[in-house]
């Protein structure tokens, strides 16, 4: 349980806020300088570029293995950018 409070302390305390605010930032400025990109492939880059930050922050879920880091990224960078969002594209698609 200590090992559990310990990792959301570091998410939501530690790195995990500045993770979420970058990808956050990038997916806006995509959403403004490229217009022709199409905005239900939003959440998945945030998604993956939460990843790429969740490997590459040295502080970021530190004494966790990659797969641990990897999924914390992941699920950062999709929170991000709207999972809301997403799901709305998904049901839209399947209409």
């Amino acid at each position: 349980m200590e090992e559990i409070v310990a990792l959301m302390h570091q998410l939501l305390l530690g790195n995990g806020v500045l993770i979420a605010c970058c990808v956050f930032v990038c997916a806006e400025l995509v959403k403004t300088l490229l217009p022709q990109f199409s905005r239900s492939w939003i959440p998945l880059a945030g998604a993956l570029m939460g990843m790429i930050l969740g490997i590459l922050l040295p502080d970021f879920s530190s004494g966790q293995s990659l797969l641990v880091r990897m999924i914390s990224g992941l699920c950062l960078g999709w929170a991000a950018t709207g999972a809301f969002e997403s799901m709305k594209c998904v049901k839209k698609q399947a209409k």
